[in-house]
């Protein structure tokens, strides 16, 4: 017997919901371009509104509770008692990221089958115990009742599949120093032997981060683990706390015990959160407060900044003279029959510098020209591994970064890209959002945000303009990842993306 696999019925409800909500290198030949943090004070408040009213909310009763809060738009992060605690089924969220990363090492397939057998089956949660033995199931189906049912059988197949030692590995790689995977599902000698899988709430918190800005593994499978959580079948916490939002999210639950978190697409106000209880006083109890929980995270979830570019960036800018002036103009005039030096911004390309050091990528902008006599590639910003913005050049000065576009384009280079590494940081990610926002609220003539990559697909937008014939480039940065975490953030804002 083969059940029917439709994959990504939910992937396709959370496309469409995200939709709703919301170097180019230094070593640049002839016919390429240029290569590629404090909170405000009504965010501090409402920080202290929403630890003031989780606090309240764990001391009311005996259980122990731990939380992690993350408001991805603004940067905001409360961790609240979090340390190792029984993890539950919130252990299997880890196992899936396993698995998605030896998918994208082709190792794994999502469509190869997996043979259930009697010896397989265990009690619990999930549907997979009652196939018949024998039955295939590919891989697909596998991981998705392993999240939506939290099947229990499906679990105990996945780590069979994958080792534990292997998925043991991943979570220490990642960083989740707190989670550790000791026995299957269901195995009462091994917790009777005091083998018990742990995690926290803060280790599943940056997990869903992560996953959240689609930096977890790629963004595609990314967008598959989204749409398994998206259909988790346990709506008992969250989902009853906040009706009609879209939330993807795993539960837990042990004897004493109750977990739930995840992403919560509240429009407008996303929120990342985990609840995880211990010893509570009743299971009721233990949920009801939860909820209350997420009502007050949702409460103090601040829209989008709208912050200038000036509460956040450093200038440090590069030699602008008249001689790079008069070589900026000779250029506008070659490529674009425009004798000028500056621009009306309409689109923001983003780069990586493919070098080590915001300081190699600065020194070599800052000269006014190049071997060539011509004017030297540069940007208008560049952004450092840790999220630091300097600001090289005014956004309305025109910077040679991209063919075809410098005429209208404000260019963003990030730190890193050595050797066509995607290697670009969840900080520059941040970092870039942040920028575009801030970009787009000073500008609102700026409607195209693209890769230096996607410089051929953003002809569509009109703007390419370049009068010598065959000067054109190839480029890989700053990759296609980076690209679909920004994207992800910006969505809903306004701004057209290439490729669509």
């Amino acid at each position: 017997m083969k059940p029917f696999n439709p994959r990504g019925a939910a992937c396709l409800l959370l496309a469409f919901f995200l939709l709703l909500l919301s170097a180019c290198a230094s070593d640049v030949s002839d016919t390429g371009e240029s290569s590629g943090a404090a909170t405000s004070d009504a965010s501090s408040s409402s920080t202290s509104a929403l630890a003031s009213g989780i606090e309240a909310l764990s001391n009311a009763d005996s259980t122990h509770y731990a939380v992690f809060v993350a408001y991805p738009l603004d940067g905001r992060e409360y961790v609240y008692q979090s340390s190792p605690m029984r993890s539950a089924s919130m252990i299997k969220v880890f196992l899936l990221a396993t698995a998605m990363e030896r998918v994208q090492q082709g190792t794994l397939s999502l469509d190869q089958t997996l043979t259930l057998h009697s010896s397989d089956k265990v009690g619990g949660a999930g549907v997979i115990a009652g196939y018949a033995s024998g039955t295939e199931l590919p891989l697909d189906t596998v991981l998705r009742f392993m999240i939506t049912e939290s099947d229990n059988t499906a679990t105990n197949m996945v780590i069979d599949l994958l080792g534990m030692d292997a998925i043991n590995e991943y979570i220490q790689r990642n960083g989740y120093h707190d989670t550790i995977l000791q026995r299957k599902m269901m195995d009462f000698d091994a917790v009777a032997a005091g083998r018990e899988n742990y995690t926290s709430a803060a280790d599943l918190g940056h997990f869903f981060v992560k996953l959240y800005n689609r930096s977890c593994v790629t963004p595609e499978l990314d967008d598959v683990m989204l749409g398994y959580l998206a259909g988790q079948t346990d709506t008992e916490c969250f989902p009853a706390a906040l009706p009609g939002v879209m939330i993807a999210h795993k539960t837990g639950e042990l004897g004493g015990l109750y977990d739930d978190g995840g992403i919560i697409y509240q429009e407008g106000k996303p929120f990342i959160m985990v609840g995880m209880t211990e010893n509570y006083s009743s299971r009721s109890t233990a949920i009801e407060t939860l909820r209350q929980m997420a009502r007050v995270a949702a409460e103090n979830a601040s829209p989008a900044s709208t912050e200038s570019l000036e509460d956040f960036v450093v200038d440090k800018p590069i030699e602008w003279s008249a001689e790079r002036e008069n070589l900026t103009r000779e250029y506008a005039e070659l490529h674009y029959g425009k004798d000028t030096a500056t621009i009306v911004p309409q689109a923001v390309v983003l780069h990586w510098t493919a070098g080590p050091t915001w300081e190699s990528a600065y020194y070599t902008f800052y000269p006014a020209a190049r071997a060539d006599g011509t004017v030297n590639v540069s940007s208008q910003f560049l952004v450092d591994r840790d999220g630091t913005v300097y600001r090289l050049l005014p956004e309305t000065t025109l910077a040679r970064h991209v063919i075809g576009y410098n005429w209208c384009a404000i260019g963003v280079e990030n730190v890193g890209g050595e050797g066509g590494a995607e290697d670009l940081t969840d900080a520059q990610v941040a970092a870039n959002v942040r920028l575009i926002r801030a970009l787009h609220e000073k500008y609102p003539t700026i409607q195209y945000v693209f890769g230096h990559y996607q410089q051929t697909a953003a002809r569509a937008s009109g703007l390419y303009i370049e009068q010598v014939e065959g000067y054109h480039s190839i480029k890989s940065d700053p990759g296609p990842s980076f690209m679909s975490a920004v994207r992800g953030q910006l969505s809903g804002e306004g701004l057209i993306f290439y490729p669509e």
